[in-house]
């Protein structure tokens, strides 16, 4: 029995220092060593119950059949002595200690055979011992390899190979790269993990008992093939039976937006083979040199990205530029904006236009995209590299002032129709109670002039008159109150009535609706009183704090209306900059200076190659041809040298390209839009 005892605790300790020790990839050391722990001596009851560190499976089980192991719980109870009822764990060397009764031998016996072996040794009478087996921990066995969680763990009955994987929290590859074998009592059977994956009832799912040791030993693949560029998860691929280009893409995650799928290729070796994707993963075609082509180890699938593109700016959801679809009938018109997000409300788009370089030359081409989405004319015009597609914004817009529930400048109808002053009152929110609808005005300019049109807006709504019911791009709508009042209408924070006082001034009036916007055109403010309109230089007093005596002593009279109107004057910053856009054109000169047009766009974008600061330059249009005027930024940022700091003039563009750029600057650039009345 010692020399039992002595072996079992040999045995478990080397079993063990092999299941943790030993790497899953030096397979042939671990079979060595299996072999050797398992041949240290015939196995007994004890040494098939020694105990290891384990993750424990419980389970209840009352059985005369079961032979009691190391580790197994019993549950035991002596009649009419319950101070020696007690739960035991049966130690490593099987025995387990009872009072009165001292050491007791309990590995390979039955729950019937120790009670009564425990009643034949207890010193007192009448006492009925009874033995229940409440945990079973003596049928375990071991994996390690190619699992999650390697390691010993208990056995059910019935259990087999993939039970135990499942237990382990599964494979760590995929089961073609994983061969196993089982160590059993120094015998190693081999076994098919891809077999045992796929037919669980089948053959090679070997059932398992105690102490067996599953080896999955992960295999080198030396067949690999690679897939780069514009896909979702570039990298190594095993070559595997039947794997083609389409099902390597598909493994891959597919192919980005940007892929140029038309100039995918695969190297092999020095050789570059070419290969047209489009048809068959854009079109769903089938292409038989594509799915009958067979890779070879180290062959290398690109796919490239596309380096053309197109812009879409101005009034869209997604200004921005795209890849140019190899297909033409890919990149019209609808379907570049559609890729854009579509038009703004604001967007005017019946005066789109492309900007194109042609021989060098920016050639600008009107569209009418509102008679294309109206079925008017086909969507036949497409986009080629470095078009730029641009929506300018509606400026045909019209006021309405005084007692309505929304004051504010609204856009004007395209439909001469619906540009009537009863849809102009509707959009504004309708009048209110103190409304004065039979003495509404319209203030308007006409040749220079201005005039004042007065409506019975009550007489239109019941039919009784036509007379002034339509509105001109820049009308305000006046709808007047019972008492004395003046308005502000155009760019301003609050723009309505302001109750008349005695000797309301200029400046006062202006404090009363707010700030002017960063838009307005203030020198051009101008004032309607009756027909008769007061030109308003306001930039002077209000930005730059110049004393004008007429300016700041000029008296409003009730009825009259202050108009400050937008800017129209534009110039732009463009190329790798931070916001890209259009800025109106300050009142102030020197405002407009190099280094406040980079600081309006945000200041170059650091992204990509980064910004080339150094060969900046100006696109002024000068008789009617695109004149170049270099600035370095780079000498004016960082050496402060003054001489580079060019004050634009309006419809000046700045454009700062991106360093190490191949493509012409002004495929990013639209200059002539500031002449296809756009600002």
């Amino acid at each position: 029995m010692k020399s039992q005892t002595t072996n079992s605790l040999k045995f478990h300790n080397m079993k063990r220092k092999f299941a943790i020790a030993v790497p899953a990839r030096r397979i042939a050391l671990a079979v060595l060593l299996a072999k050797g722990v398992l041949c240290l001596a015939p196995q007994t009851p004890a040494q098939a119950q020694a105990k290891p560190q384990t993750k424990n499976v419980s389970s209840s089980v009352q059985s005369t059949e079961y032979l009691i192991g190391a580790d197994d719980v019993l549950d035991i109870a002596v009649g009419n002595y319950d101070y020696l009822n007690r739960t035991v764990t049966v130690r490593p060397d099987g025995k387990i200690s009872m009072p009165r009764a001292g050491e007791v031998m309990a590995a390979g016996q039955s729950a019937n055979a120790l009670a009564k072996t425990i009643q034949s040794k207890l010193k007192v009478v009448r006492a009925k011992v009874t033995v229940t087996v409440k945990e079973v921990h003596s049928r375990r066995a071991s994996i390690l390899g190619a699992v999650k969680t390697g390691g010993i763990y208990d056995l059910k009955p019935g259990w087999r190979v993939m039970d135990l994987v499942a237990l382990a929290g599964g494979l760590s590859t995929k089961p073609t790269r994983v061969s196993g074998k089982i160590i059993r009592a120094g015998a190693v059977l081999p076994f098919s993990v891809v077999q045992a994956v796929g037919r669980p009832a089948g053959q090679a799912n070997l059932l398992l008992q105690p102490n067996d040791l599953i080896i999955m030993e992960e295999q080198y693949i030396e067949k690999q093939i690679h897939v780069i560029g514009q896909v979702t998860t570039p990298g190594a691929y095993d070559l595997e039976e039947g794997l083609n280009i389409v099902s390597l893409i598909a493994q891959a995650g597919g192919v980005m937006p940007t892929a140029a799928l038309n100039k995918a290729h695969i190297l092999r070796g020095t050789r570059q083979i070419a290969f047209d994707l489009e048809p068959v993963l854009v079109n769903g075609e089938t292409d038989a040199r594509v799915s009958s082509f067979k890779f070879r180890p180290g062959d290398t699938l690109v796919i490239p990205e596309n380096q053309l593109r197109f812009g879409v700016m101005g009034q869209v959801a997604r200004p921005d530029y795209f890849s140019l679809p190899s297909k033409a009938t890919e990149a019209t018109v609808l379907k570049s904006l559609a890729k854009a997000g579509g038009h703004l409300a604001d967007g005017d788009l019946r005066k789109a236009t492309i900007t194109r370089i042609v021989d060098g030359q920016v050639t600008t081409i009107p569209i009418d995209i509102a008679a294309m989405l109206a079925g008017e004319m086909p969507d036949a015009i497409s986009l080629q590299a470095n078009d730029i597609l641009n929506i300018p914004k509606i400026y045909n817009q019209i006021h309405v002032t005084g007692q309505v529930g929304k004051p504010g400048s609204y856009q004007l109808s395209e439909r001469p129709s619906d540009a009537t002053v009863q849809n102009a009152l509707a959009v504004a929110g309708g009048a209110l109670e103190d409304g004065d609808l039979r003495n509404a005005t319209i203030s308007r300019i006409e040749d220079g002039r201005a005039t004042s049109i007065r409506v019975d807006i009550r007489a239109l709504q019941a039919g009784e008159t036509t007379e002034g019911a339509l509105l001109q791009p820049g009308d305000v709508l006046h709808i007047p109150e019972a008492y004395m009042q003046v308005n502000v209408v155009g760019e301003v924070a609050r723009p309505g009535a302001v109750r008349y006082k005695e000797g309301l001034g200029l400046i006062s009036l202006v404090s009363e609706v707010g700030s002017p916007k960063p838009g307005a055109s203030l020198k051009n403010s101008y004032l309607l009183r009756g027909e008769k309109q007061i030109d308003l230089d306001l930039h002077g007093v209000l930005v730059e704090g110049t004393p004008n005596p007429f300016v700041t002593g000029f008296k409003v009279q009730p009825g009259d209306i202050l108009v400050i109107p937008q800017n129209k004057l534009r110039f732009g910053v463009m190329g790798h900059v931070v916001k890209a856009g259009y800025y109106p054109y300050p009142e102030k000169k020197d405002d407009a200076s190099v280094v406040k047009a980079l600081t309006n766009a945000g200041g170059a974008f650091t992204g990509g190659n980064g910004a080339n600061l150094k060969d900046a330059r100006i696109l002024r249009l000068v008789n009617g041809k695109v004149t170049q005027i270099p600035v370095n930024l780079d000498e004016l940022l960082r050496n402060g040298q003054t001489s580079q700091n060019v004050v634009l003039q309006p419809e000046d563009v700045l454009y700062v390209p991106e360093r190490n750029a191949k493509r012409n600057f002004l495929q990013f650039l639209s200059p002539l839009m500031f002449l296809s009345g756009i600002f």
